[in-house]
């Protein structure tokens, strides 16, 4: 009988143990998911908004520098966010016809962000100004239908400068480290991202990437 208690204490502590190891391996597999729908910082490169407070205060001091001034100085009557927005805020929303979808936007792309809604990458473009504007959004909420989008549908963006519309002209899977679709254009453009498979547990090997071109009004 007395043999009997220690061996009960002993498996008691072994399944304790095996749930609290298990409950860690959940978490950091958790903090994966999250994270992977992200871009990184190695997808940096000058936006007009900053591009032309680099301009005006510091004036011209490399061939890159040179180049966004050029390009700056052709835009500098589209003015549309006279104030840069902070991290955080909520800079408008992101509409989706087709989906029957309308999702906040917030200023960055940390997991406070992203949890609360769709995230503007910071290095890019705010929308409706020329240029590529990034948006991201978890595979498993706010984009888990992004998927059924087709070339051709319409993605609306709302925000203090106006409605600007863009419709969807690619749809790619690339791998995750592909450093080829966060990059300038020398038209609107608004990329969506997330991770794929849209089902897979952790860090996901690719992303799924929707391009779609500003509709300008003729």
């Amino acid at each position: 009988m007395n043999n009997k208690k220690p061996k009960l204490i002993f498996i008691v502590l072994n399944v304790v143990l095996m749930i609290a190891g298990f409950g860690f391996i959940m978490i950091g597999a958790s903090q994966l998911w999250f994270k992977s729908d992200v871009p990184t910082k190695e997808y940096v490169y000058a936006t007009p908004s900053k591009a032309k407070a680099m301009v005006t205060n510091e004036g011209i001091k490399t061939d890159e520098e040179r180049t966004s001034n050029a390009v700056i100085n052709e835009r500098i009557e589209e003015v549309f966010y006279p104030i840069y927005p902070k991290e955080g805020d909520n800079i408008g929303s992101l509409i989706i016809p087709k989906l029957e979808l309308e999702l906040p936007i917030f200023q960055g792309t940390t997991e406070n962000e992203l949890k609360r809604g769709v995230g503007h990458f910071m290095e890019s473009v705010l929308p409706g100004e020329t240029d590529n504007c990034v948006l991201s959004g978890h595979r498993e909420s706010e984009f888990r239908k992004i998927g059924d989008l087709v070339v051709g549908d319409l993605v609306l963006v709302k925000t203090t400068a106006g409605i600007f519309t863009y419709e969807v002209s690619s749809i790619q899977i690339v791998d995750r480290n592909d450093r080829t679709i966060i990059v300038p254009k020398d038209h609107g453009v608004l990329t969506l991202t997330t991770c794929y498979p849209f089902r897979f547990f952790g860090s996901a090997p690719s992303r799924y990437i929707v391009s779609a071109n500003l509709v300008v009004e003729k």
